[in-house]
């Protein structure tokens, strides 16, 4: 579809958009085990007890948010990549139903 008719979704922006979405999800993947590793790390080298015990209530209060933004980048990419085809499934339906539409204009319909 013609970015210069304002309407519609380019399609070959959405398939980049996803495949970048993707990598962003690939790279998450392992997020909670990397946090825990940090904070694990972090608690050992800690000298004082109160210090220590400060890097386990951290991991333990905020584990499950980390958990939620590794799940929220394999979403978007799942939700990206099905978007993308949606759009262009939905491009070609309408593309089939004006082939005969476009006799004796000057341009193709949707390019």
């Amino acid at each position: 579809m013609s970015e210069d008719a304002g309407i519609g979704g380019d399609v070959n922006a959405i398939v980049s958009n996803s495949a970048n979405a993707g990598q962003l999800a690939e790279a998450m993947l392992g997020l909670k085990d990397d946090f825990e590793d940090a904070m694990n790390a972090a608690k050992n080298a800690a000298a004082e007890t109160e210090c220590a015990e400060g890097y386990t209530k951290f991991l333990d209060k905020y584990r499950g948010n980390i958990v939620e933004v590794e799940e929220h980048g394999l979403r978007l990419a799942g939700n990206s990549g099905v978007g993308g085809s949606e759009l262009k499934r939905n491009d070609q339906e309408s593309e089939e139903g004006y082939s005969g539409a476009n006799k004796g204009l000057s341009r193709p319909i949707n390019h």
